[in-house]
C-alpha cells in the first residue's frame, strides 16, 4: 500500500515541469534575473574553501548621490540555509536584488559545511572530521576572513552587515571577541531574527540538559558513530517540489508555511513555495521587510558620508 501510494507521489510529481530556478545555483540565478554577478573563493585559515557571490551593482546602475563607491552591504544567511535564502522571490522582493537596485554593493557570504563550503585543502566531505567544527569556526574563520576579503577586493574600510538566526550569532561572537580596530569594520549591523541562545528553554529542548541524553549527544557529535550530515538528494527534493504545485497537495505545502507564521505576515510570495521547498528553509522576506533597513543606511550615509 505505500509502495503504490509513493508512486502515486512520484508520478504526480513526474507530470509537472520543472521552474527553471530550480536548476541554478545562486550566481546563476542572479544572472538569470540579469544582474552583474561575481564568484569569490575564500580560504580560511583552517582550510575550508568557501564560496561568496557579489552583485556590484543593479540593473539600472543606479549609484548613491555624494557617494564614489558603492556602499558594501554584506549578507549571511541563518541555520540550515545559504547565500540563496536573499534570492528566493522575484527581484522587486528578494533582498539581494533590492539591495543592489538601491545603489549598493551586494556580497553573499556563506559558512562551511553549506553547498558553498564543501571543499577542503586536505579532508573531504565524506570524512566524519571533515564536519568536526562549532559556531566558533563560523565566526572566527568564516565570517572574518569573508568580510575581510569583501573589504579588501572594495578597497574600503567598514561595511553594513545583515544577518538572519545563526547569521546574527556568528557576528556576536565575532564583535565579543574581536578588538576595536576590527569591530570598526562593522559600520551597521542588522540582527533579523537574532539568536544568541534559549532564555528559558521549553520541551523537548529541556531534556538536552539531561545527564544521559547529554552525553549520548555527545558520543554522537564526536563522531564515533561515523554518522555524517544527512543530505537529501536532489531528486527527492525534485519530487516534493513537484508534488507541492499540484492541485491536491499544494494547500497543504501552503498549510505548512502558514503554521510557521510566514504566509500570515505575509513574509511569503506563496507563487515561490515550489522553489522554496527546493531548497533549505530560511527567511524569505519581501521588500517591505528591507526597506526600512535601506533607510537606515540612507540616513547614516546623508549625517555621517560614504
Amino acid at each position: 500500500m505505500i509502495a503504490i501510494f509513493l508512486l502515486m507521489l512520484i508520478s504526480i510529481g513526474s507530470l509537472k515541469s520543472k521552474e527553471i530556478e530550480e536548476t541554478l545555483d545562486a550566481a546563476e540565478l542572479i544572472a538569470y534575473y540579469g544582474y552583474p554577478v561575481e564568484r569569490h573563493y575564500v580560504t580560511t585559515d583552517d582550510g575550508y574553501t568557501i564560496e561568496m557571490q557579489r552583485i556590484p551593482y543593479g540593473r539600472d546602475d543606479r549609484s548613491i548621490d555624494g557617494c564614489t563607491k558603492r556602499p558594501v552591504v554584506f549578507f549571511m544567511h541563518g541555520l540550515f540555509a545559504s547565500s540563496y535564502m536573499y534570492l528566493f522571490n522575484l527581484p522587486s522582493q528578494s533582498a539581494a536584488f533590492v539591495f543592489a537596485d538601491a545603489g549598493f554593493d551586494v556580497w553573499l557570504g556563506n559558512i562551511r559545511g553549506t553547498e558553498y563550503g564543501l571543499n577542503h585543502t586536505t579532508f573531504h566531505p565524506k570524512e566524519a572530521r571533515f564536519w568536526n567544527f562549532t559556531l566558533y569556526e563560523h565566526s572566527h574563520f568564516d565570517l572574518r576572513q569573508q568580510i575581510e576579503y569583501a573589504l579588501e577586493k572594495t578597497n574600503q574600510k567598514s561595511l553594513f552587515y545583515v544577518g538572519h538566526s545563526q547569521g546574527t550569532t556568528v557576528m556576536f561572537a565575532r564583535l565579543a571577541e574581536a578588538d576595536a580596530t576590527w569591530q570598526s569594520k562593522i559600520r551597521i549591523f542588522f540582527a533579523l531574527g537574532p539568536t544568541a541562545g534559549f532564555l528559558k528553554p521549553l520541551m523537548p529542548f529541556t531534556l538536552l540538559g539531561e545527564g544521559p541524553l547529554q552525553q549520548l549527544i555527545q558520543f554522537v557529535l564526536d563522531g564515533k558513530f561515523g554518522i555524517l550530515p544527512v543530505e537529501v538528494p536532489k531528486a527527492i527534493s525534485s519530487i516534493i517540489t513537484n508534488i507541492c504545485q499540484s492541485r491536491f497537495f499544494s494547500p497543504l505545502c501552503s498549510a505548512g508555511l502558514n503554521a510557521a507564521g510566514l504566509e500570515t505576515l505575509g513574509q511569503v510570495n506563496t507563487s515561490r513555495i515550489p522553489i522554496i521547498i527546493n531548497y533549505a528553509i530560511g527567511l524569505r522576506a519581501t521588500d517591505e521587510v528591507y526597506k526600512p533597513i535601506i533607510y537606515r543606511i540612507y540616513k547614516e550615509i546623508k549625517m555621517k558620508g560614504c
